[in-house]
């Protein structure tokens, strides 16, 4: 299958991560979790932005992530995109307020 994709190039993008939920840990730490995105041949990673600022990549088996150091009493945005190999990246994900 991958011998396909030598001679044509991998222009697909991975579907948009789904289901994005957060947890409140602490007064300073938040956990964020998501459902997989899907894609034709592999996703490779995920970008979590908080406030529209891009702040980590997380390998594309990793389904969630802790947010440490926050400012207590702030509230926060956070969306996250995936991507594959090629570098085509998903849309960004439906954002959530935390």
């Amino acid at each position: 299958v991958l011998d396909l994709y030598r001679i044509q190039p991998d222009v697909e993008s991975p579907t948009t991560p789904s289901a994005l939920a957060a947890s409140v840990i602490n007064t300073s730490d938040i956990e964020l979790t998501w459902a997989s995105a899907e894609d034709n041949v592999e996703v490779v990673g995920y970008t979590i932005y908080r406030d529209a600022a891009a702040i980590t990549t997380v390998s594309g088996s990793t389904l969630s992530f802790i947010d440490t150091n926050l400012t207590p009493a702030t509230t926060y945005q956070y969306s996250i995109d995936a991507f594959d190999v090629a570098g085509n990246r998903s849309p960004l994900s439906t954002s959530i307020e935390v």
